[in-house]
């Protein structure tokens, strides 16, 4: 005992109050400030404040979605043919020299059967006894024969003017069936009535006139 007063433990010290702590204010009669934390204060008296930071944690929480990454494609256009060259006039004029006369063979019967194909539609388009006589002429000149089964071919020449080219064709008609010439039967009368009345020739117009008589 010291005069009385009790002594502190050594070590220790007297709790003591802030001069705001909520004691002092309930001792004086004051009722202690409610305390908020900063956001939650913000939040409260910002609505848009609050809808924000509610769209931020919506976006942290939501998985992220990585889009595939898609390869390049990478096309390469294709090479361009080569482009052959083209001979000249003077290179193809010494290949045909140095080409062979049996080399040269196919091409020349080529040719011959285009200029026979061609003269020979010419025959048979050709109308009246001096066109006719004239195609006739010209296909015979060129080396060419006709078939002796060709009826269409044979009722032209019997409207040429050199009546031995009529009588051979008379003889090569003769030589059918009358059946195989039905589809020239009215061109053929016609024409060989023609030739019975008007030849000049007494042996053509008699081969006319028998054989007139037998397709009739």
């Amino acid at each position: 005992m010291n005069g009385g007063r009790p002594r502190k433990a050594r070590g220790t010290r007297p709790k003591t109050q802030s001069y705001h702590s909520d004691s002092m204010l309930e001792a004086e009669g004051l009722k202690p400030k409610a305390r908020k934390p900063k956001l939650e204060s913000l939040l409260t008296q910002s609505p848009e404040a609050a809808e924000a930071v509610r769209k931020a944690a919506l976006a942290a929480a939501a998985p992220r979605v990585v889009a595939p990454v898609r390869p390049t494609l990478v096309v390469t256009p294709p090479a361009p043919a080569p482009v052959a060259a083209v001979p000249s006039a003077a290179a193809l004029d010494a290949m045909s020299k140095d080409m062979s006369a049996t080399d040269l063979l196919p091409t020349r019967k080529l040719a011959k059967k285009f200029a026979r194909e061609e003269m020979y539609a010419r025959l048979l388009k050709a109308q009246g006894s001096q066109p006719i006589t004239t195609a006739v002429d010209s296909f015979f000149a060129a080396g060419h024969e006709l078939d002796e089964e060709d009826d269409a071919a044979w009722v032209q020449v019997l409207e040429h003017r050199d009546e031995t080219r009529v009588r051979e064709a008379i003889d090569k008609l003769a030589q059918r069936a009358t059946s195989k010439l039905a589809m020239h039967r009215l061109v053929l009368l016609q024409r060989l009535r023609r030739i019975e009345e008007s030849g000049d020739e007494r042996e053509t117009r008699e081969a006319a006139a028998v054989f007139r008589q037998r397709v009739l």
